[in-house]
């Protein structure tokens, strides 16, 4: 008897409890909760992509010596640069391959380091493409994740066709008539 006069007493004595729900004065203030959660997530989501941006960059220049043969300080000197790296893609021209792994000269000029595996697919044109395919000099598009030794881990390799050749030039400056 003692739980029934429990919940009998917090009958509420002015509105029905089933009336607080449906006021407008609670709806207002549960979307204005439900508004902030939605912003302070959206907020936490971009602190996590700047964060594995940021890890990918420092990474990258903490293993750049391993990576390359560099320097023997682990870092670029010379590199000011305040922005950061594409750490999930890139796309440049192949320098080098070495089994599962392409050196390509990215369009910041900067030399990346693509991992391949198995399940990487390669594609010229819509045609897949095996990796000892990959030569030196191709121009690559990379899609995928970077990893903790300053690589990206292809998930996706799009092989662009060469580019065409230059068009004549019909203009002869020294052409007498």
């Amino acid at each position: 008897m003692g739980i029934k006069n429990f919940f009998q007493s917090l009958k509420c004595k002015t509105l029905s409890c089933k009336g607080i729900f449906q006021s407008r004065v609670f709806n207002i203030a549960m979307w204005t909760v439900a508004g902030f959660f939605l912003i302070l997530l959206l907020v936490q989501i971009g602190i996590i992509i700047g964060f594995k941006k940021a890890q990918f960059s420092y990474k990258w220049g903490d293993n750049y010596h391993q990576n390359f043969a560099g320097p023997k300080r682990g870092f670029l000197p010379e590199y000011d640069s305040r922005d950061f790296m594409d750490a999930h893609g890139t796309s440049g021209r192949v320098i080098k391959t070495d089994g599962n792994f392409i050196i390509i000269n990215g369009r910041d000029n900067v030399e990346k380091i693509i991992k391949l595996n198995a399940d990487t697919i390669i594609q010229l044109f819509k045609n897949p493409m095996p990796i000892n395919q990959l030569m030196p000099g191709m121009e690559i598009v990379v899609i995928g994740e970077p990893n903790d030794l300053g690589q990206i881990e292809a998930k996706f390799v799009r092989v662009l066709p060469p580019p065409p050749a230059p068009a004549p030039n019909f203009y002869q400056p020294n052409h007498k008539r």
